[in-house]
């Protein structure tokens, strides 16, 4: 239990460094902005009451606001996202499946579900993102093209950090 909380708080901060040193720095485009941090959201164990996820939704969320001066919008999001998480993981997850302890990655689902799983999450974080950004409906291809091609690139490394840092268990 000790060691499961040290890594985890390992990786919040490794994933919020990535996020706030590297991540938020890149200039690739006008319309990409890879927003990696919400990995750790997406790895919260099924365990955790709803208000436990909730309250650490909008800490992480509220943090990379004060990183990004965005005044509350990754909160929002982290926590709207949060929100939906146990509806999507009860209906990836077979019924007769009871493990409390279990973290959803890529291992632990599969490829297939957990893709559909990080995909609606990240849609949901990005689309409310980008358009309490932007908040008109006068540039909505423009927000529409940043949602799909941050939530293409988030998910792309998302994959890539669960690969490298997350082992398979047998």
């Amino acid at each position: 239990m000790v060691i499961s909380f040290i890594k985890n708080i390992i990786a919040l901060v490794g994933l919020f460094i990535l996020q706030v040193t590297i991540l938020n720095k890149i200039g690739v485009s006008t319309y990409v902005f890879p927003y990696v941090y919400i990995l750790f959201l997406f790895a919260l164990p099924k365990k955790l009451p709803l208000w436990l996820n909730l309250i650490t939704a909008f800490t992480l969320g509220l943090s990379i606001d004060i990183f990004n001066n965005t005044f509350g919008i990754h909160a929002l999001a982290c926590t709207t996202m949060i929100f939906f998480k146990p509806l999507l993981l009860n209906s990836l997850l077979p019924q007769d499946l009871e493990d409390e302890n279990l973290q959803a990655n890529v291992h632990n689902l599969g490829v297939k579900k957990y893709l559909i799983y990080a995909t609606v999450l990240t849609l949901i974080h990005h689309f409310l993102v980008f358009n309490l950004e932007v908040f008109s409906i006068f540039n909505i291809f423009e927000t529409l093209l940043k949602i799909i091609t941050s939530s293409g690139i988030s998910l792309f490394l998302i994959l890539i950090l669960q690969y490298i840092f997350i082992k398979k268990t047998l």
